[in-house]
């Protein structure tokens, strides 16, 4: 990807934007931040480094993005080590897809800043994605999600699909908590339900699910 531009200061936060498919610009805000921009184009894999890396998506449409570092077929872009993601367009089905071989846990809260995932030894916080997606899990790593409280489905934050991928999951949707629609993989699945689920459908492994009032399955 990109050489992220020099800059010695404090706050410093590198800006990825991705403006039109497979392009856009690099450039950085903070205190000593340096003026460089870096435009970039049919680039796929972008990957952050050691400091504070944020990335902004205007492109329109369907964006389908995989954390890590190993590409995933349909993705659109694969994306490592950035503090934050954020779609600020609007009317998208953005999906985000945790990797395959590390322990993830997902936050689901209920304004932009609580939206997060755990990977490895990295933390990203997302906003505007409909859809989230664990892992296949064929050796190692684990899912575990839990869901404090969702947005009505236009909001920005709103996170309305969670497919656990292929592993060991964990679902906790807290009281308050409201998610369309869950899937379970070919893993062994526990989910506790306190709050409201719309469609709750289970894999093909060793499953248990746990209802608790004021719980809520609709269908």
């Amino acid at each position: 990807g990109p050489n992220t531009p020099a800059a010695m200061g404090t706050g410093i936060v590198n800006q990825w934007i991705i403006a039109t498919p497979g392009a856009g610009t690099l450039g950085q805000s903070g205190t000593g931040a340096s003026t460089q921009v870096v435009t970039w184009n049919a680039i796929a894999t972008l990957a952050g480094g050691t400091g504070t890396d944020a990335m902004t998506i205007t492109e329109p449409g369907n964006i389908t993005v995989r954390l890590g570092n190993q590409p995933r077929a349909g993705a659109n872009y694969t994306v490592d080590q950035m503090e934050t993601i954020t779609d600020i367009t609007t009317g998208t089905n953005n999906t985000l897809i945790a990797p395959d071989t590390t322990d993830n846990v997902w936050t689901i809260g209920a304004t932009q800043n609580t939206n997060t995932v755990v990977y490895g030894i990295n933390t990203t916080t997302f906003s505007h994605f409909a859809n989230v997606i664990g892992g296949n899990h064929t050796l190692t790593g684990t899912e575990q999600f839990t869901v404090n409280a969702v947005t009505t489905p236009s909001g920005l934050n709103a996170v309305t699909t969670i497919d656990t991928g292929n592993g060991t999951t964990s679902v906790l949707v807290n009281t308050g908590g409201n998610v369309s629609t869950i899937t379970g993989g070919s893993g062994a699945d526990t989910i506790t339900v306190n709050g409201t689920v719309g469609s709750l459908a289970t894999g093909g492994g060793d499953d248990h699910i746990i209802l608790a009032s004021p719980a809520v399955i609709t269908s």
